[in-house]
Parts: C-alpha cells; structure tokens; sequence
C-alpha cells in the first residue's frame, strides 16, 4: 500500500497561510507552515526506522 507522508499533506495544503498572513510578518507566520512540516517529517523517518523487518513483504531484502 503506497501512502503520502503526513508531511508532503499538510505542506500541500497549509501554503493557504501565507495568503492570510495577518501579521504582515516574514519569519513568525511561515514558521507555522514549515515547523508542523518537520515534526511531522521527522515522526514519519523514526517511525519508518522502528519498523520491525517482519513487517516487510516476502521475499525483499533490507
């Protein structure tokens, strides 16, 4: 089963942001559209590195 990292989701939809900005601010804004994204990017890599190797299909190799 192929599915999108929860990072690459909210990256695609979270730029509405930058259209609302209602601070007028080039640092504290877009910093909540990127930092969510690298929480999540980094909880998607340790998840993917904890997976146990049963869990990959037969006949694969690591």
């Amino acid at each position: 089963m192929v599915a999108p990292a929860p990072a690459l989701i909210w990256l695609g939809s979270a730029p509405i942001l930058f259209l609302i900005d209602p601070f007028d601010d080039r640092f504290l804004w877009p910093s909540l559209v990127f930092v969510p994204a690298l929480f999540l990017a980094a909880r998607s890599l340790r998840q993917a590195c904890t997976a146990p190797l049963s869990a990959l299909p037969e006949g694969t190799a690591p």
